[in-house]
């Protein structure tokens, strides 16, 4: 039996920081060309939660340590409709003491289907999603296919998911003193440098839009001026609302040309390029901030034995934060920004990360304290989820994913922001073409506002890609 599962420190951090304000949850959002079936799909779900069951828990705080136990036969939270209907609902947080983490908006209509997906971040990261709908559109397929011809499941293990919070390599399960001595100290520098630096802020171009307490009903925080932040009838308010741009293909091709050319990662350029965003923004909007532009960069540690864990965490945090001189020239920030994502990758400081939350983490009252402090721990976050791809067997369709009866057209998504952090992005390779997709905090920005700032980021991309540097 899987159930009872202690949380891991990493997962306890996302419960801690979740609050109805700033609900720490992440969107996947998928534009498929043709309609969804509705039986299928829901049948197809319920068959994904049992492949999943991080997706299908809630949260038992009651003992000495909150863990996670069976979801008490709730109905599947997807909320189907017409195109025309915007997408609402109960509001972004999601309570993990009585709801599953997992929430599922459909819109249909003029042969074409849009699905909003709500994540928590305590039940899984961005790439352990696409574990969850490689299992969730091969159920579907194979649904629509009655007694045809039927995809196979890639193999998974539930019982994995009790490891899911050991990351270190078996080899350092057991470290000489000398190595712990070095562990510790580098844990404690790291984590020096994440609480005591003050990170600069993301300049808001007008006042604050709502209250800052929101309703006790939980529902989604509307701008004073009574206006949707999005702006239009179709979209979403608050947090569930996010824009895309597409980098046309020959610019991407082109950025990842240079990055060859000079040594460097797509996304050491993707960095540097929204440092230099970041810095246009806050001049452009004459507000002077104080601190360093600090872009928090979410680590992937799975390793190539983890191809079989069901959605979880396998993630960790990494920081990059250059010296305000090496804004002074292009090429000296790049340079900066590589030496710190070497850094991050060669010193495993993703591994510190969560060694400094488990150390604490028997102390259930400080990551709580710290979370809570009126601290800014990043400027923006800069999530890079490379390119979409599944192990599973589906046909394709002009280089788009087809399942049963629908393609998929597109996918996007967003991490979720926190106080003070007042934008996330996220950067998705899927079928040849290469978007950004940014959300802003509600409560400062709105739909104009962000589009402007997403495009000051497309814009000094579009500059590389010219320059060639």
């Amino acid at each position: 039996m899987l159930f009872p599962l202690p949380l891991t420190p990493f997962e306890g951090y996302y419960w801690s920081d979740d609050t109805r304000e700033y609900p720490t949850t992440f969107l996947i959002e998928l534009g498929l060309s043709g309609n969804l079936d509705h039986d299928a799909f829901l049948a197809a779900l319920e068959q994904a939660f049992v492949r999943h069951p991080m997706l299908d828990a809630v949260i038992d705080d009651r003992g000495r340590v909150p863990q996670w136990v069976p979801c008490p036969n709730l109905e599947p939270a997807v909320d189907w409709a017409d195109r025309s209907v915007p997408i609402s609902g109960e509001g972004e947080f999601i309570d993990l003491k009585t709801s599953r983490g997992l929430r599922i908006w459909v819109r249909t209509g003029d042969d074409s289907t849009r699905v909003l997906l709500q994540f928590h971040h305590a039940c899984c990261d961005g790439a352990g999603t696409f574990f969850f709908l490689q299992d969730l559109f091969i159920f579907y397929a194979n649904e629509l296919a009655g007694d045809g011809a039927r995809l196979p499941l890639p193999e998974l293990s539930v019982e994995r998911l009790r490891d899911r919070g050991i990351v270190a390599p078996e080899a350092s399960l057991k470290p000489s003193l000398p190595a712990l001595v070095r562990d510790v100290l580098v844990t404690a520098w790291l984590w020096a440098k994440i609480v005591f630096p003050k990170s600069a802020l993301l300049a808001a171009p007008g006042r604050e839009r709502v209250p800052k307490k929101q309703p006790k009903n939980g529902s989604p925080p509307v701008p004073a001026n009574g206006q949707q932040a999005s702006g239009e009838p179709d979209s979403d308010r608050g947090f569930l609302s996010f824009e895309t741009r597409l980098i046309p293909a020959d610019q991407a091709k082109q950025l990842r040309a240079i990055s060859m050319a000079r040594d460097v990662t797509f996304n050491d350029l993707l960095v540097r390029d929204l440092l230099l965003a970041l810095q246009d923004w806050n001049q452009a909007c004459a507000e002077s901030t104080s601190g360093r532009l600090r872009v928090t960069v979410p680590v992937n540690l799975r390793g190539r034995n983890d191809w079989n864990i069901p959605a979880a965490n396998r993630l960790a945090f990494a920081f990059v934060a250059p010296a305000p001189r090496s804004f002074r020239d292009r090429q000296q920030l790049l340079d900066n920004v590589r030496t710190q994502m070497d850094r991050i990758k060669q010193w495993k400081l993703g591994l510190y990360f969560l060694g400094g939350l488990g150390a604490v983490s028997g102390l259930r009252s400080v990551v709580p304290w710290m979370l809570k402090q009126n601290r800014s721990f990043a400027t923006v976050v800069l999530s890079n989820l490379g390119r979409v791809g599944f192990r599973a067997g589906f046909p394709r369709r002009n280089r788009r994913l087809v399942f049963g009866n629908v393609v998929l057209e597109r996918l996007t998504g967003v991490p979720p922001i926190r106080p003070l952090t007042r934008a996330a992005i996220a950067v998705v390779d899927y079928g040849g073409e290469t978007t950004i997709s940014l959300r802003c905090d509600p409560r400062y920005f709105n739909k104009k506002e962000t589009l402007a700032l997403l495009d000051t980021y497309i814009r000094r991309l579009s500059e590389t890609a010219r320059r060639g540097d």
